[in-house]
């Protein structure tokens, strides 16, 4: 029952992730050619986690800036 979409990822999280779904897996794979959008990811990560608590968030992430990535982690931490 997997579904690929070509939408606004960070909006399907929010809209159409099953509430409560045991077996919900959520791969975020954006680009990053925007500064905003590691925040956008620590944002889908917690929508994600809000709407299904036991589902499972796979982040895939650049390892260019140390920096970045770093904030990225530290955003993701309290999840």
């Amino acid at each position: 029952r997997a579904e690929a979409l070509r939408t606004d990822g960070y909006a399907a999280v929010r809209e159409r992730l099953p509430c409560d779904h045991a077996n919900a897996l959520v791969l975020i794979d954006p680009p990053y050619e925007r500064g905003d959008e590691y925040p956008q990811v620590a944002a889908a990560a917690a929508a994600a986690l809000t709407r299904s608590p036991a589902a499972l968030v796979c982040i895939w992430a650049p390892l260019k800036d140390l920096e970045t990535f770093d904030a990225l982690v530290r955003a993701l931490e309290p999840l």
